[in-house]
């Protein structure tokens, strides 16, 4: 659900860039877009509001499914990060990947911002 809610915000995100509402407010790249790929944005983004509202509702339903039915508290566990777990699981050791990925992917992301804002 993680993934398909990032997915759904980033499309929107991206939507959103090439959107006009024809009337007071255009995404800072439909200058650069035909009217027919605008329109189509448009209409993405409105169609993935509503999305983003049932995804939201369906991993709410889950998480109170998951306390009521199985008895499996999972919004602590969601708000500290921590879950508490039987002694006599199993539990492997967190896997780390190095720092300078994590500060390649950042430079990419500041990269790629920098690009749109420029294009604007």
């Amino acid at each position: 659900m993680v993934v398909a809610l990032l997915g759904a915000l980033t499309l929107q995100a991206v939507a959103g860039l090439f959107t006009s509402d024809d009337i007071l407010v255009d995404g800072p790249l439909v200058a650069l877009a035909s009217s027919g790929v605008v329109a189509g944005f448009s209409t993405l983004h409105r169609i993935l509001a509503d999305g983003i509202l049932i995804l939201i509702g369906v991993h709410v339903l889950a998480v109170l499914a998951y306390l009521l039915v199985k008895r499996d508290n999972l919004i602590r566990p969601m708000v500290t990060g921590r879950k508490a777990i039987p002694a006599d699981a199993p539990v492997e050791s967190p896997k780390r990947r190095p720092a300078a990925l994590a500060l390649a992917v950042l430079a990419a992301a500041a990269g790629l911002v920098a690009a749109v804002v420029q294009a604007g």
